[in-house]
């Protein structure tokens, strides 16, 4: 792990910049430099992939898209620096604050923004120096295998009892089972290996980390999407769809916080009735659900005091998103999703 003096002794060398000040900000340093503020971030990543990432962020300015920052070359014209314990990169840091994704007005403009980045993503080509990050097209197959293993789990929760964990899940998982074929049940309605060709042909890139922390207010309150470190092409309807499953839960799934997001970002690339049905799916999926079972099911027994708190606090709320879940498909099978007028 980086220090203070490492960082001092390193970086005038790697990018001609002398560091004032270092500080350790989430996983990435905030350093103060001649140049002004910068952000020093370690990647466990390929060679291939961060160039991936250093590509379609150049894309996205080329096209347009200036609510983002690129990576600072070194003084060797590399995007990255490479020490034994990994990649890292270095971009200037944005001076403000995070998201609030608990207030709507800031979860509307970033609902425009992520709007405006699908936009300038399309016509992205693959540089032959760069290691493909495709995502499109597994989601039927996750899904259909997160399914059997709920399946497996739930057998063996109800063979032994003896735990919070066990109980809880022995009782709750036939529910989100049920989830998890209502989920698979209306992929197959949305055209979902249309929506995937059709991002093939356009070249669409996903943020796929599009949350809170990644979205930053300067100081002139212009808005920024930082952290592409899970970028991949994607369909876009993921980005919005797993936006859309945050905001639900930090609004504790009410409905009206979820349609006003996706009319902020309709307003500006309208939706289609098929992306509309993909997000219901993305929705439908209990996702959080099926980690904390995967985690629990497959890891050591120090971590499972944490998994049980973290599912009980999932299962809490269940009478809610169900609710939620029932009025979302009411709304997406009329149309009046992002229709006006809620």
């Amino acid at each position: 792990m980086p220090t203070v003096d490492w960082l001092r002794e390193n970086i005038p060398h790697w990018y001609g910049l002398k560091v004032q000040t270092a500080q350790k900000v989430r996983d990435a340093w905030r350093l103060e430099t001649t140049l002004g503020p910068k952000c020093f971030k370690r990647v466990e990543l390929s060679r291939g992939k961060v160039d991936f990432i250093a590509a379609a962020l150049n894309h996205l300015l080329h096209n347009g898209f200036t609510a983002t920052i690129p990576f600072i070359a070194t003084l060797d014209g590399c995007n990255f620096v490479e020490e034994p314990d990994g990649l890292y990169y270095l971009t200037d840091w944005i001076p403000g604050r995070e998201g609030d994704i608990t207030g709507v007005a800031d979860v509307c403009a970033a609902a425009g923004i992520l709007a405006k980045l699908h936009q300038a993503s399309q016509g992205f080509i693959l540089p032959p120096n760069c290691e493909p990050r495709q995502t499109w097209g597994k989601l039927p197959y996750e899904w259909l295998k997160h399914h059997a293993e709920l399946e497996r789990y739930r057998v063996l929760a109800q063979a032994a009892m003896d735990s919070t964990f066990n109980r809880e899940f022995a009782a709750t998982s036939g529910w989100y089972i049920a989830r998890c074929q209502c989920a698979i049940d209306i992929l197959h309605t949305c055209n979902y290996e249309k929506l995937v060709e059709q991002a093939k042909r356009q070249g669409s890139l996903c943020h796929r980390d599009f949350t809170y922390h990644n979205f930053i207010f300067d100081t002139a309150n212009r808005l920024y999407v930082i952290d592409f470190d899970y970028c991949a092409q994607e369909i876009r309807a993921y980005d919005v769809a797993r936006y859309a499953r945050k905001v639900a839960r930090n609004f504790k799934w009410q409905l009206r916080p979820v349609k006003l997001m996706l009319q902020a970002y309709d307003e500006v690339a309208p939706l289609s009735s098929d992306e509309i049905r993909f997000i219901a799916a993305f929705l439908f999926f209990p996702q959080q659900y099926w980690r904390i079972a995967n985690r629990h099911f497959n890891t050591s027994s120090h971590a499972k005091a944490k998994l049980t708190k973290e599912l009980l606090h999932e299962t809490k709320h269940r009478l809610q998103e169900e609710r939620f879940l029932q009025q979302f498909w009411a709304a997406s099978t009329c149309g009046a999703v992002v229709r006006s007028g809620i």
